[in-house]
């Protein structure tokens, strides 16, 4: 059998020399090891398990392809390899989807650039007073002051995090650690000696899956480094047990980890949760402020678009957060400058005449009709002049449908104003609106 060049990916678990040539097998046409993240990995860890049990099923050494088994073994083992190389892509699909959409979307709105300067002290007062409930969320005090009960992030902290917050880098590792994704909470700090998390030495020991209780497991096994000594822990999950993502901001996009139910980042995606949803922020961002202490983004005078583009159509929706005592200017200049600064334009409408022009040609160029039958029902029924031509009355149909039915993005967003009144115009209307009369 020739020699398999291991694969290495940074941040994930060493890969076997079968999961390597697995790999191998499917690379190229669109994906290359530049696209093997630790994200990814995770995803595909069944698919490419199939993948390397098939390839075990063909026999090795020379083959003779009339042989039935041999052939039976190397259809199952291509299929396999075809099915993790199609899941690959649709992963890596999704990541490009989200990627354009993270360069449409308009995220969260500096409150310097629309509000009064009013709003932008009460949203930075009721910010951080949010933040001090929140440390108390949950919580229960006795009569002398100390706590009963103590609230869902202190009760974090101090059961995982060592009664502390944690700088950037170090809540970034401690949300990549896997022991912490997939053991149980009670294995890391269950017993007399609670194992110390932040930091944590850990190396993975592949294992091969095992049926326990008459149930397939994923059998997950890890040495852990505490204070010189080694220790293996395991735990054995079903196949059809329930994963949860944790999502995490970071300095690129955010950064999401499948997590086990009972594991220690489980329990840190349950309080982030009932966090965010007690003072409507981003759960995201909820998990850093657990972790870090940093507050969370303002849950208001925020800005989203959804939507995209299809064969038929292209549209998109802004969704703006706003208090109820945001001024009524603030929302409108909000809504004007976030069209300008995705679209480009200003304006968007439509007049009355224009919308019935295509209201009254849609249907008549779906049934079939030509340009010239169009034109004359038009004309009848007085949404085009009786002198005006065919093409003229086609090409104003065409253009309304255009601007009703293609809400077009621009690809890249400008940083600011400056870069937008920089720019120079790239279609022609925009170089003859800049023409001097």
């Amino acid at each position: 059998m020739a020699r398999i060049q291991r694969i290495t990916v940074k941040g994930y678990r060493p890969l076997s020399a079968e999961e390597s040539a697995a790999l191998q097998r499917v690379l190229g046409r669109g994906i290359s090891r530049k696209h093997l993240t630790p994200e990814l990995m995770a995803k595909i860890e069944t698919n490419l398990r199939n993948a390397v049990d098939a390839a075990a099923r063909v026999p090795e050494g020379d083959l003779d392809p009339d042989d039935e088994s041999v052939a039976e073994g190397i259809a199952d083992r291509d299929a396999a390899d075809a099915e993790l190389r199609k899941q690959m892509r649709l992963i890596l699909l999704d990541a490009r989807t989200a990627r354009s959409k993270a360069r449409h979307a308009a995220g969260p709105i500096d409150p310097n650039a629309w509000t009064s300067s009013n709003e932008r002290l009460r949203t930075r007062v009721l910010n951080r007073e949010l933040g001090r409930l929140a440390l108390q969320l949950g919580g229960d005090r006795g009569d002398d002051g100390q706590w009963l009960q103590k609230p869902v992030v202190i009760r974090f902290r101090d059961d995982f995090l060592g009664g502390r917050t944690l700088t950037a880098k170090q809540a970034e590792e401690f949300v990549r650690a896997m022991p912490l994704a997939y053991l149980r909470a009670s294995q890391l700090v269950g017993g007399k000696q609670p194992l110390p998390l932040v930091g944590l030495q850990w190396k993975r020991v592949p294992r091969a899956d095992e049926v326990r209780s008459g149930r397939a497991c994923r059998v997950m096994e890890f040495q852990l480094t505490v204070d010189g000594q080694q220790i293996t822990l395991e735990r054995a999950i079903p196949f059809s047990a329930r994963h949860t993502a944790l999502r995490v901001p970071t300095k690129g996009p955010d950064l999401e980890v499948q997590v086990a139910d009972d594991s220690v980042l489980a329990e840190l995606q349950r309080v982030s949760a009932r966090v965010a949803q007690h003072y409507l922020w981003e759960e995201s961002h909820v998990v850093r402020f657990v972790l870090t202490g940093a507050l969370p983004y303002p849950p208001y005078f925020k800005a989203a678009i959804d939507g995209g583009s299809s064969k038929d159509h292209e549209h998109y929706r802004l969704t703006l957060s706003v208090p109820l005592w945001a001024d009524g200017e603030t929302v409108a200049r909000m809504i004007k400058a976030l069209r300008a600064q995705l679209t480009g334009r200003k304006q968007m409408g439509l007049s009355e005449a224009r919308l019935k022009l295509v209201d009254a040609a849609a249907p008549r160029f779906h049934a079939g009709a030509t340009k010239e039958d169009v034109a004359k029902a038009l004309k009848k029924a007085g949404l085009a002049d009786r002198g005006q031509d065919t093409s003229d009355i086609v090409r104003a149909v065409s253009e309304t449908y255009e601007l009703l039915m293609h809400e077009r993005l621009r690809t890249k967003m400008p940083r600011n104003a400056a870069s937008q009144a920089s720019r120079k115009p790239r279609t022609r209307s925009e170089r003859n609106a800049t023409k001097k009369p």
